[in-house]
């Protein structure tokens, strides 16, 4: 296996699964959509960080080299976003990251989505004793309940990992030929109208740009 193909696999799963939480995000199946954002963005990162270290796999058969794979990621980055961001930031450069972190998306920064989509894989999927929105309490809320902002379930985490996503897929593109992915991708989104509305939302309207 190589690299390019390897990236395009783990890219293409990404796009799938932020278009799919795109589809399903309505209230009623806002957690569903939740998951799939934090997919995605795992995936995007996934796909770079294997790029960049395909010496790893590229001399192995493919079943070899999916089981080495495997055992890469899961010793190294696991679901942890901030491992991953860090040798992200080697790649792409640390001052690209740190804009991200030390951006604010609906009004709360990068490095907060950062945490709640650590957070985030399990809790989207599970019910948990300690709920991450207890980490974020509305100040000057007197009297009553306490109250939360729920950063989970924001529009702040997909435009996080929109933005993540965007930048990582832009060193991709000018480090290696993403044709074909291209071409996959188009077919994915052109059918119908929501795909041309993520496609403005997530790749600013230009899939070339970015593939």
């Amino acid at each position: 296996m190589n690299r390019l193909d390897v990236a395009s696999e783990w890219i293409y799963s990404a796009i799938s699964d932020f278009y799919f939480a795109f589809c399903m995000e309505n209230q009623k199946f806002r957690m569903y959509a939740t998951f799939f954002d934090i997919m995605g963005v795992e995936k995007i990162c996934k796909g770079i960080l294997l790029f960049h270290n395909a010496s790893v796999y590229e001399q192995l058969s493919e079943q070899c080299a999916r089981q080495r794979i495997e055992e890469e990621l899961k010793t190294r980055w696991s679901h942890s976003l901030k491992k991953m961001l860090k040798d992200i930031g080697a790649i792409i450069g640390q001052d690209k990251v740190n804009d991200i972190l030390s951006a604010r998306f609906d009004g709360f920064t990068g490095k907060q989505f950062r945490n709640v989509v650590e957070r985030g894989y399990m809790e989207s999927r599970y019910p948990t004793a300690n709920p991450v929105y207890r980490q974020f309490p509305i100040k000057n809320s007197k009297g009553g309940p306490k109250l939360f902002w729920d950063r989970l379930g924001s529009s702040g985490l997909h435009k996080f990992a929109y933005r993540l996503s965007q930048e990582i897929l832009l060193h991709l593109k000018g480090a290696a030929t993403f044709q074909d992915l291209g071409v996959c991708v188009q077919k994915l989104l052109a059918v119908e109208d929501t795909g041309r509305r993520f496609t403005n939302l997530f790749f600013k309207g230009d899939i070339n740009k970015y593939l």
